[in-house]
Formats: C-alpha cells, structure tokens, sequence
C-alpha cells in the first residue's frame, strides 16, 4: 500500500505522529523516496530533503524573529543548477509546542509556508512531544495534511513499488516467482533510500537489459554474480542457500 493516493503525487503535506526519532528518519526517508519515484519533476536540490528547526520566539519579541529569513537561507543553500529549491521540508515545530496559536506562528508563519507550497512541500515534526487535535487543527487551516502513525508504514511495501519502478522506467519484468526470489533475499531496508534503489535498477539493468521478462533462475544467477550490487546484501548463510538452490526448487 503506497502512502500516497493511488500512486500520485497527493496528499502531499504530512504530519508524522511518531515520537521516536529513529522511526521518524526512516518514515522521512520512504516518504521521500517513494515523492521521488512517482514525480521526480517535483524535486531539485542537493538531497531530497533538509530539515529545519523553527526556533520559538516570543510575543513580544517579533523583532527578534528571524526565523523565515533563515529558513529561506537553508533553502537556497539546497539547490543546484542556480535554480529554486523543490522538495520537502522536514520542519521541526517542538519548540513552538503549546505556542501554535500565536501570531508568530499561525498568521506569519504558516501563510508563508502555504505561499511556497507550490514549490515546497512539508513533513512537519515534533519528536518526543505528541500534538493535540487542537494543535493539528492549526495546520490542517493551511494545508491538506495527511497524519501517519507508525503503523501506516508497516503497511507500505516498498518492494511492490521497486518492482513497478522496474518495469514502468526499464521495462524489466519480474516473474511473481522471481519477485517473491527478490524479496526472500534482499532486505526491503536496501530498498528504502533513493541512492540504493537507483544503484539496483542500474545494475538489474546492465546484467539483464531492457525489454526482457526476468525468470527466477535467472535471478539467481543474478544474485551469485561477486560483482552485483546485490551481491554484498544477502548474507552468507542466504548465498550457501542460493548456490544449492535448482530450478525445480525456484518454480515452487
């Protein structure tokens, strides 16, 4: 199941309910990727996307905020080609816990970050400090937001959108037995970043070519080849699996 609506760019904005930092990277990372994967046009920077802490300040203070002078600084700082950063924007709103509703924040912040929007996208955060109703309503008067809990990428599988990457960019297609081949034996956490999804479509393509149905014996013929980029993903007991392996035992 694909975080986003029927495999298109939408909704495009979200609100990550997760208050472990370690989950919260990963979930970041996937919603990228997968952005990437399905509109690739959408993106322009360094990487796909940078984080950003608004740093609280208070009432009385405004001349002492700063903060979209510096965000829009962070921005710039991403791009390349002497273009507009596009991408997302992990934002970091911890600080403003409990200040949500102030002026600061609810009518200068947000309208600016609802102004860029066509360009920006945003994956709003608060690690260790769980968001009220009250609070995510702040934001949803600004943006079509989309919450995900931990649970909702549990239900994303990343190897059925790696296999219609394959077949939509390179023609490659997978037999059901070599795509269930495939997932015995590659971690789908291999599959979670841009960088290392790219490097297998490449590789997959340099060994087998475009326009080709690829069979299971194939595939691991594939897998015991040293020089693979998958080569060095399965493990050693996984390899002494795949040398003893026969076709008969493949066609199962």
């Amino acid at each position: 199941m694909s975080i986003f609506y029927k495999n298109k760019f939408f909704p495009q904005n979200f609100i990550l309910l997760s208050d472990d930092e370690e989950s919260l990277d990963d979930q970041i990372e996937q919603i990228c990727s997968e952005a990437f994967r399905i509109s690739p046009d959408s993106f322009n920077g360094e990487c796909l996307y940078f984080k950003f802490i608004f740093r609280y300040c208070l009432p009385y203070e405004q001349n002492r905020f700063h903060e979209l002078k510096r965000f829009q600084e962070t921005a710039r700082s991403n791009i390349r080609f002497k273009d507009e950063y596009r991408g997302y924007i992990v934002i970091d709103i911890t600080e403003w816990k409990g200040h949500l509703t102030e002026e600061l924040f609810s009518d200068i912040t947000l309208p600016f970050l609802s102004d860029m929007s066509d360009i920006w996208k945003y994956i709003f955060i608060s690690p260790g400090n769980k968001l009220t109703e009250d609070e995510i309503e702040v934001l949803l008067r600004y943006f079509k937001v989309k919450r995900l809990d931990k649970a909702s990428f549990a239900e994303c599988d990343l190897y059925k959108c790696f296999f219609e990457d394959l077949r939509e960019k390179h023609d490659i297609h997978f037999l059901t037995q070599t795509e269930n081949l495939f997932r015995r034996f590659i971690p789908q956490n291999a599959i979670k970043t841009k960088r290392t999804v790219i490097a297998i479509e490449n590789d997959l393509k340099s060994f087998f070519g475009t326009h080709i149905t690829v069979r299971p014996e194939m595939m691991a013929k594939y897998f015991k080849n040293p020089d693979g980029f998958c080569f060095d993903l399965i493990s050693e007991k996984d390899m002494e699996k795949i040398q003893r392996i026969s076709k008969e035992e493949i066609t199962l």
